[in-house]
């Protein structure tokens, strides 16, 4: 194991044994990181989310979405360099805010590890089955799932080199769609200043509330890039180099996925087609590019959603350790999850749940279907951090941060406000589901976790001689 013993005091300082392997530097946490934010895969998915709520308002609805995002960035930036553990925004939240709203991060990082990398595997099944229709949709897609599982078995290392080479195509043909729709742009720039949406068989002025509803699936397009902080416990030079990844993969993400929805809106022969179309982007790369073109991009995007599950398996697999080792759940339960395998020093017990579970619901597909509100549940963890980072500031002033966010504390107001807006204008179903899967979480933490606090949720709070008024009252959990 490479020698990175700031790094490591930091970890034991809250508690934690250095458990798994510090193989990766910036680059391959940045690898890693971009893998989990998918800009081909989100933006290519996303956008027909995105345009079916604000038409050519997409425009708007990236440019407000982005800012929201860069500001989430800087909070997740100051945070994880602070709290370098695995388990990311649950851990962060768990020690500003307490553990309940800890808890219910947990349950939300649970419900997206299990249908999120699912979701892209079956995503990529359907791309390939259109392209080779003789394929068997629901094998291609658990066969996928079981071997990104594999490969999220063989250590963190060689997952960020698979990452790394996957991500240079699929960057390769984000950059090259970017290109070709801004060099062959069919509508006037004007368009983006009055946005519309298809409405008995034209277009009509989408309203502004249209343009809100539009943010959670934008966001859920940029969403990734607090990865960085789940592979901290793996990164050499922790201290820097989680927060510069956190900021580098946010702005990249955010810059390139805005250029393709606009380029590709602008593009468009077609306003009325491209926001009536169910994949918009697709609509545009056939029109420039023809047919062949148009496999290719598909093939790229195919080779993005693949790095996209790989590394999302290997993120939430991550967060279930952590979350297994400051004991979440029964003892036994704990303990199996918080394994650490003696080779390749990966979670693995964390990762054949995961990966296994999701094989078996990459089969139905109706069932995929259903997981619109893992955008709610997304936003709801962004505004428990923006909060934490506000909270953060004034509980803990003295708490060693390596990076200090500029302009504090306009990031996270305007995250929180961002935040807001976007839960406010999704739609009524959604936030019953989320609320209805908080409201199970709440019943576990209240008559199962609290009243055994003296067995499970073994933690240290803060690192030792840090002012906490609440002290760190756990031992380390051991394994």
């Amino acid at each position: 194991m490479a020698l990175d013993t700031e790094s490591q005091q930091k970890l034991e300082a809250f508690g934690y044994a250095q458990e798994l392997k510090r193989g990766i530097g910036l680059i391959g946490n940045l690898s890693l990181t971009l893998s989990v934010i998918s800009p081909t895969t989100s933006v290519f998915i996303m956008v027909g989310a995105a345009v079916a709520f604000a038409g050519t308002g997409v425009a708007y609805a990236y440019v407000l979405g982005g800012i929201i995002a860069l500001m989430m960035g800087l909070c997740f930036a100051e945070l994880g360099a602070a709290y370098p553990i695995a388990g990311g925004s649950y851990s962060i939240v768990l020690r500003e805010l307490g553990k309940l709203p800890g808890f219910l991060t947990v349950a939300s990082w649970l419900i997206q590890g299990i249908t999120l990398p699912a979701t892209v595997a079956g995503g990529m099944a359907l791309y390939l089955c259109q392209l080779f229709p003789a394929l068997p949709q629901s094998i291609v897609a658990s066969a996928s799932m079981l071997l990104i599982t594999v490969i999220a078995l063989l250590g963190i290392s060689f997952n960020a080199r698979v990452a790394a080479v996957l991500l240079f195509i699929e960057f390769a043909a984000t950059v090259f769609y970017i290109i070709v729709c801004w060099a062959n742009l069919a509508q006037p720039l004007s368009v983006i200043f009055t946005p519309s949406i298809p409405a008995d068989g034209g277009l009509t002025p989408v309203a502004f509330s249209m343009v809100l509803a539009a943010l959670v699936p934008v966001l859920f397009s940029f969403n990734g890039y607090d990865g960085a902080l789940t592979f901290s416990e793996e990164t050499l030079g922790v201290r820097q180099n989680v927060w510069k990844s956190v900021i580098i993969a946010c702005a990249a993400a955010v810059g390139l996925e805005t250029l393709a929805a606009v380029g590709g809106m602008l593009a468009a022969p077609s306003l009325l087609e491209f926001a009536s179309a169910e994949a918009p982007l697709t609509y545009t790369a056939n029109a420039i590019l023809g047919e062949a073109g148009t496999v290719l991009l598909i093939l790229a995007v195919v080779i993005a959603m693949f790095a996209c599950a790989l590394a999302c398996v290997s993120q939430f697999a991550r967060i279930v350790y952590t979350s297994g080792r400051d004991r979440m759940w029964p003892v036994a339960v704990s303990s199996l999850l918080a394994r650490i395998h003696p080779t390749t020093r990966v979670p693995w017990v964390s990762v054949l749940v995961l990966g296994l579970i999701g094989t078996v619901l990459v089969f139905f597909t109706s069932l995929l279907a259903l997981v619109t509100f893992t955008g709610v549940l997304i936003v709801t963890v962004y505004a428990l951090t923006a909060l934490s980072a506000i909270v953060s500031r004034i509980r803990h002033s003295k708490l060693d941060r390596p990076f200090r966010m500029p302009l504090w504390p306009l990031p996270p107001l305007i995250a929180l406000g961002g935040t807001g807006l976007a839960l406010w204008s999704q739609s009524l179903n959604d936030i019953y589901i989320a609320v209805g899967l908080f409201a199970l979480a709440v019943i576990y933490y209240l008559a199962y976790l609290r009243p055994r606090s003296d067995s499970l949720m073994q933690f240290v709070l803060t690192p030792m001689g840090e002012p906490e008024e609440e002290a760190a009252t756990a031992e380390p959990a051991t394994t």
